[in-house]
């Protein structure tokens, strides 16, 4: 969903911004990566969708562009190792939180309806496997703003994993109806 690639674009280049403020370079390249895949899949959301739903796109495109010009900004005037780094690293952190917890905004309805919805099988792993290799990146550094929110994203990931292994997916729901 949106809300989703939004908070993705802000994770990723925040991340890739911090990582280049504190020396953590192992960071930059994933982050990087990571930054221009999600600004490509808002463009494609961006350029599929019509109507009102096309302002409401172009705010989840924008927004989080313009905060990370303004991270970028206040981290090269804070400089290296700078309180205003140490600021963006706390940031960046409750940003990696609000990617994690997106999808379960969903829960309510996955509850009403008993199906699992969104959720991919996929998706959630990938997020597993994403922020258990930055927890172990997080305490290998001994950087609390990387260890702290992939720790919280682990057990956020495994939450997620038990809704979708317990509830079906909405496919399957679709598909048991037909027979």
């Amino acid at each position: 969903n949106m809300q989703t690639l939004s908070c993705a674009l802000l994770n990723g280049g925040a991340w890739f911004i911090y990582a280049f403020l504190v020396d953590v370079f192992e960071a930059v390249p994933v982050n990087g990566f990571n930054t221009v895949v999600t600004l490509g899949l808002l463009t494609v959301v961006f350029t599929s969708v019509k109507g009102g739903e096309k302002r409401q796109a172009a705010l989840h495109a924008t927004v989080p562009v313009g905060v990370l010009v303004a991270l970028a900004a206040y981290g090269y005037v804070g400089g290296k190792h700078s309180a205003e780094a140490h600021n963006i690293g706390i940031l960046t952190s409750t940003i990696g939180l609000l990617l994690y917890a997106a999808p379960l905004s969903e829960v309510p309805k996955m509850l009403g309806t008993r199906s699992a919805g969104t959720l991919s099988l996929f998706g959630v792993a990938a997020s597993l496997v994403c922020s258990t290799s930055w927890l172990l990146v997080g305490i290998l550094s001994k950087s609390a703003p990387i260890a702290t929110p992939n720790l919280i994203g682990v057990g956020l990931s495994l939450l997620q994993l038990s809704i979708v292994v317990v509830l079906p997916s909405a496919a399957a729901v679709k598909a048991y109806k037909k027979e």
